[in-house]
């Protein structure tokens, strides 16, 4: 505690006695910032922001959720499909084409003064004088240009929200283009695709006599139940007619027949070879099982073939008109104008960042005289020899 005390006293001490030092250095550049921050050019930035335009093209997943928003159970998973990065404008921004069109449009080479510097290092200095960004939260793009002359700042911004908007137009057409005959080629084989899995379930039908499996199992459930009813009633009526007239009765040979009629027909829905032409339409049980599986599987090929078949038609006919499309890909939210507020310099951050800096440069400066003059004057100082070496060493070095 008291260390600290003394410590504090004597660095209290140190700064009073070199008061008119820090006092003169500190006052000396702070002037001359000042004196900067006045001569020196300002500069201003000008701010142009753009929302992309609503693309209603369709891809895969905007499709796939379309069909899907009326599913229970994935509406919320449908709706966050379809999500399409925007770095794609930050790139087209920063593109070394875009800098050179600014830089020719412009004659930046001119008025940098840089007519025989490289081209990268003009290309540099622009970079530094723009500023990019790309808002995830709400889409935005937001194109920031700093130079000497507001009008020209704001020229600038304006000219490469323009050329962003020209040349994402050109990129789509030219995506449209390369796709179409791609989109093309895949619709022709899907199409193809489908008629065969047409003929194939037509075939099927044809020989197996399923045409809805769901609707046919229904029928055939329901006329066996009927039928089991019926021969439940007919075994009954016969078992009655027996115990009270002889067997060669008429009426006894009648229910036999009767019986018998509705145990084949009975037979007819597990064997579909017993079935009369007539009765094609009901399923057989047998049929039910071996080929409701594949009934099954044509129809969900099928099914997902004219999913597919949908889609490549409706992209198609967007390549198409992308293709010869130019309509703006970008809105502006607020156009560049010139500012009337200067960006750089900053004079008052400037003042307070030059005192700070000048405070603690010159206690070093005066730490460093402080111990010098101290090892000089006092033979018993611990560096004292070593100055008095240094000091011979450098008259030797002025004798030579």
């Amino acid at each position: 505690m008291t260390s600290d005390k003394v410590n504090l006293i004597d660095f209290l001490t140190f700064l009073f006695r070199w008061r008119r030092f820090l006092t003169l250095f500190i006052v000396l550049i702070v002037i001359v910032t000042a004196i900067f921050s006045l001569i020196v050019p300002s500069r201003y930035t000008a701010t142009s922001t753009l929302f992309p335009s609503q693309d209603q093209s369709l891809d895969m997943s905007s499709f796939i959720s379309s069909k899907l928003a009326g599913l229970p159970g994935v509406a919320g998973f449908a709706a966050s499909m379809g999500a399409l990065p925007g770095e794609i404008y930050l790139t087209i921004l920063r593109s070394r084409s875009m800098s050179e069109a600014v830089i020719d449009t412009f004659a930046l080479r001119d008025v940098w003064k840089m007519s025989d510097a490289p081209i990268e290092d003009v290309i540099e200095k622009l970079y530094g004088r723009t500023k990019f960004q790309y808002d995830l939260r709400d889409g935005t793009v937001t194109i920031g240009v700093t130079c000497r002359d507001p009008k020209m700042a704001s020229k600038i911004a304006n000219f490469y929200a323009n050329e962003l908007d020209r040349r994402n137009q050109e990129l789509k057409s030219q995506k449209a283009t390369f796709e179409k005959p791609f989109i093309s080629g895949r619709l022709e084989d899907s199409r193809q695709r489908m008629e065969i899995l047409e003929d194939s379930m037509r075939s099927f039908q044809q020989r197996t006599g399923i045409l809805d499996v769901e609707e046919q199992v229904k029928a055939t459930i329901r006329t066996a139940a009927e039928l089991e009813v019926l021969r439940l009633e007919a075994e009954l009526e016969l078992e009655i007619a027996r115990e009270m007239m002889p067997a060669d009765n008429p009426l006894v040979e009648e229910l036999q027949r009767k019986v018998a009629g509705v145990r084949k027909q009975m037979r007819r829905l597990v064997d579909r070879h017993q079935q009369d032409a007539e009765d094609k339409l009901i399923l057989s049980l047998n049929d039910a099982s071996v080929h409701g599986a594949t009934y099954l599987k044509l129809l969900r090929d099928i099914t997902v073939q004219e999913f597919l078949y949908q889609f490549l038609v409706q992209q198609y006919e967007q390549a198409r008109i992308a293709e010869v499309r130019r309509t703006p890909t970008m809105q502006a939210i607020d156009r560049a104008v010139p500012p009337t507020k200067r960006s750089w310099p900053k004079r008052g951050i400037m003042v307070v960042a030059a005192a700070v800096a000048a405070f603690v440069f010159a206690i070093a400066i005066a730490l460093i005289l402080d111990n010098y003059r101290a090892a000089n004057a006092e033979p018993t100082h611990p560096q004292h020899k070593r100055l008095l070496a240094l000091k011979d060493a450098v008259r030797r070095r002025k004798i030579r």
